[in-house]
């Protein structure tokens, strides 16, 4: 239609339409843009697909447990998530992530390292509540997720000649062992 600039109602002019190589009569074909997702490492991206030329498209990248969405690569940039895209051109962009260093609760355990490597909260410092931190028992290889096991440590008492001695074993981390000195008849404990 000479005196209609958009002959389908589309949204795009003739003009466009033709130099896109799409229908100028055709509601149903019209330029299209694609938008490309590079599948990430350690997390996952929303919004690949194809639309209409000129669209604004919402990103959005979401981390897998133990990770943050650090930025964007590829045709997008920056650190805004989720992110809107003007599909004025085909685009492929991509997402990075990365472990999530902090330590929530202060048990010099990162927050990556509770979620992924030992399963513990990364908001409580003693996951299993037996009065010892989550980074302390993985430091002295005891489980932080078990009540009954814990960090110890041995007393081991020597067999001495004319007595005994007792109160060796092994103790909870930071408990004050009691330990005695028996004499055999005739002797003195020095």
């Amino acid at each position: 239609d000479p005196n209609n600039p958009d002959s389908d109602s589309d949204g795009f002019s003739d003009g466009t339409e033709v130099t896109e190589s799409t229908d100028p009569n055709s509601e149903g074909s019209y330029p299209t843009r694609e938008l490309t997702v590079i599948t990430p490492e350690n997390g996952t991206t929303t919004g690949a697909g194809t639309y209409p030329l000129g669209a604004l498209v919402q990103l959005e990248a979401n981390p897998e447990l133990g990770y943050l969405f650090d930025n964007w690569t590829g045709d997008a940039f920056g650190v805004s998530n989720p992110l809107s895209l003007l599909m004025d051109q085909n685009l492929t962009v991509g997402a990075d992530f990365g472990q999530d260093s902090s330590d929530t609760d202060n048990d010099n355990l990162t927050n990556y390292q509770e979620l992924v490597v030992h399963g513990t909260n990364p908001n409580i410092a003693d996951s299993d509540g037996d009065g010892f931190n989550d980074g302390l028992e993985v430091a002295e290889s005891s489980n932080p997720n078990e009540t009954g096991d814990f960090p110890t440590r041995i007393l081991t008492v020597i067999s001495p000649t004319n007595g005994t001695v007792t109160g060796g074993g092994t103790y909870r981390l930071g408990t004050v062992a009691s330990v005695l000195a028996t004499p055999a008849l005739g002797y003195v404990f020095n």
